[in-house]
């Protein structure tokens, strides 16, 4: 293959790559501007609930740890008595 083709050929291939490229761009905007206008609208409606007062708490989705009562503690137990020590083992082992 010629000099000459090589360069055609890279040619070829670095167009069909950016218009591969072009076209994901186009799809993932559509995506990407759309997310942005929803997450505009959600903000302009929090602005209005918030500016007209009418905006309700939502419920904590779980009691959390520090905003319970706090529970009664357990009564100790009792110490368990200490083992009395061995007596030294003065015999030496009988030989087999």
């Amino acid at each position: 293959m010629s000099i000459r083709d090589q360069e055609r050929q890279t040619r070829q291939l670095e167009r069909r790559i950016s218009e591969a490229m072009r076209r994901a761009d186009r799809e993932v905007g559509k995506r990407i501007t759309a997310r942005a206008h929803e997450a505009s609208l959600r903000a302009e409606e929090v602005k209005r609930r918030i500016e007209r007062g009418d905006v309700q708490p939502r419920p904590l989705p779980s009691m959390r740890e520090d905003s319970l009562e706090p529970m009664e503690s357990m009564p100790s137990m009792e110490s368990s008595p200490s083992m009395n020590s061995m007596e030294p083992a003065d015999e030496e082992w009988p030989e087999s």
